[in-house]
This record gives C-alpha cells, structure tokens and sequence, in this order.
C-alpha cells in the first residue's frame, strides 16, 4: 500500500507543477497588455477553466505534442508574429479542450443527434461545439 501512496503523491505533485507552469506560460504571453481589466479578465476565465483541465490529468498524456505546442507558440510571440500566434494558441486550445471531452466522455459514451437532423455531430451534455468559442 505504501508503494500506491507514493505513486499517487507524486502523481499529484507532478499534475500540480504542470499547471503551474502552464499557467505562469500562457499568463506571460499576454503580460504586456496595456489594460489591467483585460488582465483581470482573462486571468480569472484561466482559473475558472482550470477544473476542466485537471480533469484531462486523469489522462494525463504530457509528451512531445504538448512541449512542441508551447515552444511553436513562444517562438511565433518572440518574433512578434501575432496571426501566428493567435492561431497556434487558438489550436493549442482546441486541442486542450478536446481532451478533456475525451476525458469525461469517454467514446462511446457520447449521444448523437437524432439522423436527418441537421447535424449528425456528437451531443455533448452541456457542451455544444458552437459554445466553446
């Protein structure tokens, strides 16, 4: 049982410095915009989404992708190439969100709509594709 514990802390320990650091990566891409409210803002919806993104932790798959998504992202805003960037962010949030669908539900798990309706895309409970954007 020790042996589990261990694990088990030290997966916490590892999913708690992730976000961390993510948190203090995506923070620093808008840290010199000019409007305090607008700072305010965007902080408070990262912490807001925050419980979502722990729940991808549970299919906690942190490998190249992740690390290549973050570096292509901090490249495109070091060379100051804001339609790059913007559209990386955007991807990387996609992808983001995607996982955590994924995460709590599962395949297979998911409804569809009706057929002949007027999509044939996926009901999610409370999640409509139009609304993540």
């Amino acid at each position: 049982m020790s042996i589990r514990r261990a694990a088990q802390r030290q997966l916490k320990e590892k999913a708690g410095e992730l976000m961390r650091e993510n948190r203090r990566f995506h923070m620093a891409l808008i840290a010199q915009c000019p409007s305090r409210w607008q700072l305010h803002f965007i902080s408070t919806l990262y912490d807001q989404s925050e419980r979502f993104r722990r729940l991808s932790l549970i299919n906690l798959r942190e490998g190249p992708n992740e690390v290549v998504e973050h570096e292509l992202i901090m490249e495109a805003a070091f060379r100051r190439d804001e339609e790059a960037a913007c559209e990386l962010l955007r991807a990387h949030i996609e992808h983001s969100n995607s996982r955590v669908i994924e995460t709590v539900f599962p395949q297979g798990t998911v409804a569809k709509e009706p057929t002949g309706s007027s999509t044939d895309q996926p009901v999610y409970p409370l999640y409509k594709k139009g609304l993540s954007t």
